[in-house]
């Protein structure tokens, strides 16, 4: 599949017919890629191609040649899926005829990055985990059940933007199974019973008609099918259900439903299981200890797969934090070994912080209730922004911020900044923000956060810089990060940006500063944060603070880790 933007290589069909005609045999044929326009990079696919690999994420590009075979046995792509990732889904599906992968280190593909919104980037922010969710339950035959368990969660909980797609899908092709499963996960998380039960139906039926019925694939629908039933008050329909599923597969959930609602139809089992008649025939006729232990239940999970993905999603984050301490500690102590602090602690903030109006303090009079005028120092990026009243960040006596809404995935807003350096030799920046998030879809991504192009003395530039803000939370966050590039920087484009979002982003405080000034700025036992009027703030809890910076302490790491 290839976008009308996108290239592919000059050789490329070339050297895949030359696999060809040598008779060696070959389905996949990747090569190396290059990214163009926003973003300027090569990349080869380092992890090539693995059952393992490919399962937990796409390897390949979306325009890597195949051959007929494969593209015939697998049926080619899905029409199903809302947001894309259609090929990860083919290339999960080709997992079962064994394709034989040969590597061209050519440049194949010329993939265009776009400074605006696409598509992709539309569904990277706000409905990454949903559309990978609807994958893996494709490929249920690839995946352990607790993932899959949590991925119909993850659907039930899918976004309004998501949801419209499913509907356009099954609107527009009436013999899918899986985009009626998907929106009856939905019906189900929201209490619409009648509605899943009449999806969860309609799509074991089609499923049934299909031209390839996947038995194995039945027990998601039913499983839930069952759950649906349970909750209406209907134990025997969701027995039926359940031991439905039971042919296909067990699992702890299913066979602790089964036994559940055996239970409540016919009263506990007894240690044999006799004198119950033959309509219980089948039932489950033990107790595993992990059902009245927790803990021992909890330790099980831990250990799947899953479990330990889950685990170590929550450590990477720490990890990384730790690795930025390190990083920033070792820079300061390099900073200052080769220049000690001057005299600078009543200097003002002004002079620290390149910036101008960081805070936002516009002055004249409000042209309509919460909004002040325009800070005159920022350009409007897209559709723009306001400075608003709102109650400010922890630290600081300011009720002004830059603000940001939008009801459109593909609108873009912000404010822009342009900063001159004329530094004549490579030295690092500090770059930092705040930001808060009301109502903001999506996750973490460049679509919501402190965002710089940086424009370098030899002509030379980078593009896309990034300190992303969690639109997950709704709490004031703090983003920094310390620059350094090898060649001198003449300036740097800064933005608030908000784009491919949904919702209310709003920013304060605002840091581009030389490390050695601020770090020489505070007294022991403050770091620099400004705001205004105030060029440093005492050290938070759970933090030391050393040449103005914060540094976790180790207990207080190990107390998140824990949590």
């Amino acid at each position: 599949m290839l976008d009308s933007d996108d290239l592919l290589g000059r050789t490329y069909m070339e050297e895949a017919a030359a696999f060809v005609s040598e008779g060696f045999p070959v389905d996949i044929v990747p090569g190396c890629m290059r990214n163009f326009d926003a973003v300027s990079s090569d990349w080869c696919f380092p992890d090539g191609w693995s059952v393992q690999g490919a399962i937990h994420w796409n390897k390949f590009h979306a325009s890597v040649l195949m051959s007929r075979r494969l593209l015939e046995a697998v049926g080619g792509y899905d029409p199903g899926l809302p947001w894309g990732l259609e090929d990860w889904n083919f290339w999960l599906s080709s997992l079962s005829h064994a394709p034989i992968v040969r590597f061209s280190p050519a440049l194949t593909f010329y993939y265009r990055h776009h400074q605006g919104t696409s598509m992709r980037k539309q569904m990277f922010s706000c409905c990454l985990e949903e559309v990978k969710a609807m994958v893996r339950t494709n490929h249920p035959e690839l995946y352990e059940p607790l993932q899959l368990m949590r991925d119909h969660s993850t659907i039930g909980a899918m976004r309004r933007e998501t949801f419209a797609s499913i509907e356009g899908k099954i609107n527009k092709f009436h013999g899918l199974p899986k985009p009626l499963f998907w929106r009856g996960l939905r019906y189900a998380a929201v209490g619409q019973h009648d509605a899943a039960l009449r999806d969860f139906k309609l799509a074991l039926k089609l499923s049934s008609e299909s031209s390839i019925p996947q038995e194995w694939n039945k027990w998601q629908v039913l499983h839930n099918m069952a759950l649906v039933q349970s909750a209406m008050g209907n134990p025997k329909a969701a027995l039926e259900s359940i031991n439905e599923a039971f042919k296909y597969t067990h699992f702890n959930e299913i066979l602790e439903l089964k036994a559940t609602l055996e239970n409540s139809l016919y009263g506990p089992a007894d240690d044999f299981g006799l004198g119950l008649g033959d309509e219980v025939k089948g039932r489950v006729e033990v107790t595993p200890v992990y059902w009245t232990n927790p803990r021992e239940r909890a330790e099980l999970y831990r250990q799947s797969v899953t479990g330990q993905l889950h685990r170590l999603s929550v450590v990477e984050p720490l990890v990384d934090a730790m690795e930025k301490e390190h990083e920033k500690s070792m820079l300061l102590m390099r900073l200052v070994a080769t220049s000690p602090c001057p005299r600078m602690l009543n200097q003002r903030a002004s002079s620290v912080n390149m910036v101008a109006n960081p805070h936002f303090e516009g002055s004249g009079s409000s042209r309509r209730m919460g909004q002040v005028a325009p800070a005159k120092e920022w350009e409007q990026f897209g559709k723009g922004f306001e400075v608003r009243r709102t109650a400010g960040r922890p630290g600081t006596k300011s009720d002004r911020s830059l603000c940001m809404s939008s009801n459109l995935l593909e609108e873009e807003r912000g404010a822009v900044q342009e900063i001159f350096l004329g530094q004549q030799s490579a030295a690092p920046l500090l770059i930092r923000g705040w930001a808060r998030a009301d109502n903001v879809s999506g996750g973490p991504d460049t679509g919501f956060a402190l965002y710089a192009d940086i424009y370098f003395q030899d002509g030379d530039k980078e593009w896309g810089l990034a300190l992303p803000f969690d639109p997950r939370s709704t709490e004031w966050q703090v983003q920094s990060m310390y620059l350094e590039r090898g060649g001198p920087i003449k300036s740097i484009n800064l933005y608030c940006m908000f784009r491919g979002h949904t919702g209310t982003a709003c920013f304060d405080d605002v840091v581009l500063a030389d490390p050695l000034k601020a770090a020489c700025s505070c007294l022991p036992g403050e770091h620099f944060d400004p705001s205004p009027g105030i060029m440093c703030e005492p050290c938070p809890v759970g933090y030391s603070c050393v040449l103005g910076e914060t540094f976790r302490n180790a207990t207080h790491a190990l107390s998140s880790l824990a949590s």
